[in-house]
Order: C-alpha cells, then sequence, then structure tokens
C-alpha cells in the first residue's frame, strides 16, 4: 500500500515542484524546528535559511592571534627584498590584511594578472600570489633594464611570454621565500611555487565559499604602480591553527635574527649624557644680573662625584679627574636599577 500525502502547490514553500515530506521527517523535526536549525527564523529580508548560511560574513582576521605579527614581519622584510632587485626600484608598501571569501576574491581581481599557485607541504595545502599585468609588465622593464615610462601603459589581455613568465616567477619565488620566513618563528613551512595561470577559474584552489585571509601590497617601480596579493585560505592554515592562536610565541620559537636585528639597530642609536658637576642655590637678582661674561664659581674639584643622566634617568656616578687637556668623569657606581636596563 502506498502512502501519499497531498501537496498543494499555494502550501509549499518551494512551490508545486516541492518533493512531499515523508510521516518519519516530521516525526523526527517540525518545520518549525528545522527552520530555526538553519536559521529561517532569525533571518532578516536579507537571507534566510541556508541563504543566511552561505551569505554569512568570513571569520575575521583576527580569528588567529599571531597572524597579524606574521603579516608585519613579512611587509618589513620584502621591501628589502624586492628592493634588491633592479637597484631598489620595486617598492611594496602593505595597504590592507583581511578576510574575504575565496569566490568573491577571484571574481574581482584586476584583470589580466598573473596568478601562482603555491603550495605548502607541510600543511598539505596551497595559496595564490596574484600579480596584475600592471606590475607584471613594470618588473619585466625593470629587471631588463628598461627606461622609467613617462606614464601608465595600457596593459592588454593576451598570453604572456616565457620572458615575462620567467621574470614574474623569479620575483614570487623571492616574495615565497619571505612568507615562510615571516612564519619560521611560529612553525617551519616552506612555501613552493607550483604553477603560474592567467585564468582565474583554473586558480581555484578552494571552493568559492572557503574563506581566506588576503594581504594586499601597492608596489611602485620607478613611476608605475601595480598590486600584489596573497591570499592564504583558512583551510591551508588549519594544521597551524593551534600555533597561531597562541597569545604569544613561546620561549623556544624565538626569532633570533629579528632579536639580534632589533639589538642592533637599538646599540646604534644615540643617547644624549649629561653631566652634572655640581648644584647651587642662588637668589633671583643675582641671576638677573648675569651677563655674557659673567662667572658662576662651582665648588667641583678632581675627586668630586659626578651623576651621568640622560632624559631625567639617572645611570651612573663617578669622580671628577682630568685626561690631557679635558675634563673627565671616571664610572664608579650604576644608579640605575637592573629591571631598567
Amino acid at each position: 500500500m502506498t502512502n501519499q500525502t497531498s501537496n498543494p502547490a499555494g502550501d509549499s514553500p518551494g512551490g508545486g515542484d516541492a518533493k512531499p515530506v515523508s510521516d518519519d521527517a516530521r516525526a523526527l523535526l517540525t518545520r518549525e524546528e528545522i527552520e530555526a536549525l538553519l536559521g529561517a527564523s532569525r533571518g532578516g529580508p536579507q537571507a534566510t535559511g541556508i541563504d543566511a548560511l552561505l551569505d554569512a560574513e568570513p571569520a575575521p582576521f583576527e580569528r588567529l592571534k599571531l597572524l597579524e605579527p606574521v603579516v608585519e614581519r613579512f611587509a618589513e622584510t620584502l621591501p628589502r627584498t624586492l628592493g634588491s632587485f633592479a637597484g631598489g626600484a620595486i617598492q611594496p608598501k602593505l595597504e590592507a590584511a583581511s578576510s574575504v571569501k575565496l569566490g568573491e576574491y577571484l571574481d574581482n581581481l584586476h584583470l589580466p594578472a598573473m596568478l601562482a599557485v603555491w603550495r605548502a607541504e607541510a600543511w598539505n595545502g596551497s595559496g595564490l600570489v596574484a600579480v596584475d599585468g600592471t606590475l607584471a609588465a613594470a618588473l619585466l622593464d625593470a629587471l631588463m633594464g628598461g627606461k622609467r615610462a613617462a606614464a601608465a601603459q595600457r596593459v592588454e589581455r593576451r598570453p604572456y611570454t616565457p620572458i615575462e613568465r620567467a621574470v614574474v616567477e623569479r620575483v614570487i619565488a623571492a616574495v615565497l621565500n619571505d612568507l615562510s620566513a615571516a612564519f619560521r618563528p611560529i612553525c617551519a613551512v616552506e612555501f613552493r611555487l607550483e604553477r603560474l595561470e592567467s585564468d582565474p577559474r583554473l586558480a581555484a584552489i578552494a571552493p568559492p565559499s572557503a574563506v581566506a585571509a588576503v594581504i594586499r601590497f601597492a608596489v611602485t617601480v620607478h613611476e608605475r604602480a601595480g598590486r600584489l596579493e596573497i591570499a592564504l585560505p583558512y583551510s591551508t592554515l588549519e594544521p597551524a591553527a593551534e600555533l597561531l592562536n597562541r597569545d604569544h610565541v613561546g620561549q623556544k620559537r624565538r626569532d633570533r635574527a629579528w632579536q639580534g636585528a632589533l639589538a642592533g639597530e637599538m646599540g646604534a642609536a644615540e643617547l644624549r649624557i649629561e653631566a652634572v658637576l655640581d648644584r647651587l642655590s642662588v637668589k633671583l637678582r643675582d641671576v638677573l644680573g648675569w651677563k655674557i661674561g659673567s662667572r658662576v664659581m662651582l665648588n667641583a674639584m678632581p675627586g668630586s662625584p659626578v651623576e651621568l643622566s640622560s632624559g631625567g634617568v639617572k645611570l651612573f656616578q663617578g669622580k671628577l679627574g682630568r685626561r690631557d687637556d679635558r675634563l673627565a668623569v671616571r664610572v664608579e657606581r650604576r644608579m640605575w636599577k637592573r629591571h631598567e636596563h
């Protein structure tokens, strides 16, 4: 005996073509409960049910706490790396870093563009580097010793030549090397270039609904400006999510090269040191009477204590002396505490 359920076209949300709902399904969940699970009861006029799930906002870029420091480190090293090409003519500047759905990102790419698909074997995932046509042409001119362009040239959509591909591959390899180095204090990973594409449909590295962290650079080559973008799908970053979600990099994962570079820069900073030989209490009428040529007698003499300070912070105490024809101070005691170093 066949069990049939009538379903008039006017009662079905999808019209007369909707499939009948079995009694077993009705026994499990009511229509209201199904809509509540799918978000239909909370959906506004913009989207309901499955559409609300598909149109949900991408996860915030701050989802992985240490991803932002990785991007900052990458943005600091990339100008030096690309600056080594063509005598410093290539100057990248970080514009933004945000999360976006991969399908929307590929649909809104500025074409023509050269799309480099890279692979992270340690994570078993892929990513994308996009070089727009203007930047690709400017890189070719700069690395081949061409003259500066007086104005921006129109880039036509055409197949890239082997020379253009070789030049862009060389630059992208340097970019991926810097990106690998930026992740190294957190986890060891190498990004390897797999192939170059010019059609976004052939550069799909994840489903269109997948969310990716996109890092955007504005790159100036002489007088021409282009764009360099890097897409990191969160699915690719998933194997390192636990490490990237920490509050800070552990003691064993410190970047020694970064610390050495920072210490070197700090050591080269200039510091103004003040030597206080004596302190006097003088009446205001006497100070008002001072003029060019007036002499102020100090109680300092050889062996008197002298304070060395900087910016109002007492650093050292020593004794006044003389070396050749100049006054000198022999440091004898440190005045700042060790934790203030």
